[in-house]
């Protein structure tokens, strides 16, 4: 038998209803207005940002914000209009997540079944495919293990690609994960550029929130929290610190390197490759045998260090980067990406984005093997 609400408790669950809706748009207009002061006094990047839009560009942002926080009935639709807002910032490495114990809002997992551990894959007697999907730190284990265990085969090969499309320097993407590959890259030296950061009482107290959040059982991460606060301790609020300590541009040569390196290496990058992955880009193109060939990378790598910050409805918590590069403003790699040496887009055909793919790699190596940019088949 079914059963039906009395009529007089009607109107009472739809003031529950209307009630519930008020109180979500309200909580989300205060987590909106404590926005632009918040990210002007500690997001690494919002000053420069905010002197190259002006001061209109971001009234204008937060008006339309405004609007569509005060409209929200929904946890979604307030995210929705809080990160429409942080994107009239920038696009990269700032958004905001549901609840304080959330990791974060990941880049999409990949489909099902598709492994983003590394691989190795023979093409000819002349050239091997190295395809790295993500530099997370549990797969930076997976390349150091591929490579001890293949480096005969490694050593044969003269030609090399190395597959970085989609590697979207996800969170816990290390820029050390691909330190194992630098000895057979780099045999001349390279320049390494530091990072600055955002000295201020919040992004202090961040820094212990991040390791509460993401590895709340890591000595070592509260550890090297803990000497980083201290150094911004020491620094007058609201200036830059520089990180590793020292001077800004550092000289540096591999050691030891692998005996028997691959004698050209093409590097085949697309606008997913972020983050971790732009900075493996920025440091081996550096090598004279090493050249980037395919789309321009997907920009973002000027700030980083992101921290949680949470909110004060205490249900959201914005990300935001604590620091900057040292290369900047003299060279910002967010607006463009980072350039390929040969620009080789993905061809148009018909077929799954894999097919595609396929082909790009095999128009990589017919360049490699016959000086030609002309497809490669299996086995050719």
């Amino acid at each position: 038998m079914s059963r039906r609400l009395p009529v007089w408790i009607l109107p009472l669950c739809w003031w529950c209803v209307s009630a519930t809706a008020a109180h979500a748009s309200v909580s989300c207009s205060e987590d909106l207005a404590s926005l632009p002061a918040f990210l002007f006094a500690n997001d690494a990047g919002a000053r420069t940002e905010l002197a190259y839009w002006g001061r209109a560009h971001f009234d204008a942002a937060l008006e339309r914000a405004r609007t569509l926080a005060a409209a929200s009935h929904s946890d979604a639709a307030c995210l929705r209009a809080l990160n429409d807002y942080l994107a009239s910032w920038r696009s990269a490495e700032l958004w905001i997540s549901a609840g304080p114990s959330t990791r974060g809002v990941l880049p999409a997992a990949p489909a099902a079944g598709r492994s983003r551990a590394p691989s190795l894959r023979e093409l000819s007697a002349r050239t091997l495919l190295l395809r790295i999907p993500s530099f997370a730190g549990e797969y930076g284990f997976a390349l150091q293990q591929l490579l001890r265990s293949q480096r005969a085969l490694l050593a044969a090969r003269p030609d090399w690609i190395i597959d970085v499309r989609g590697n979207h320097g996800s969170e816990g993407a290390e820029d050390g994960a691909y330190a194992v590959l630098l000895p057979w890259l780099m045999a001349d030296g390279r320049v390494a550029i530091g990072d600055e950061w955002l000295a201020t009482a919040a992004n202090r107290q961040d820094q212990a929130l991040d390791c509460r959040l993401r590895e709340p059982k890591s000595n070592e991460c509260r550890a090297d929290m803990a000497a980083d606060r201290q150094r911004m301790q020491q620094a007058a609020p609201g200036t830059f610190v520089a990180e590793p300590p020292g001077a800004a541009v550092r000289y540096l040569r591999v050691a030891p390197l692998e005996p028997q390196r691959p004698a050209r290496v093409a590097v085949l990058v697309d606008r997913g490759c972020r983050g971790s992955c732009e900075q493996f880009l920025l440091t081996v193109r550096q090598s004279f045998s090493v050249k980037l060939v395919g789309d321009p990378s997907g920009g973002a790598v000027d700030y980083g260090h992101v921290r949680p910050h949470v909110l004060p409805s205490a249900q959201r918590v914005l990300w935001y980067a604590t620091s900057r590069s040292a290369r900047l403003p003299g060279l910002s790699i967010d607006a463009t990406g980072v350039q390929p040496d040969v620009y080789l887009p993905a061809p148009p055909a018909a077929g799954s984005p894999g097919d595609r793919g396929d082909a790009q790699v095999r128009r990589v190596q017919g360049w490699l093997e016959d000086g030609w940019p002309a497809e490669r088949h299996e086995g050719g």
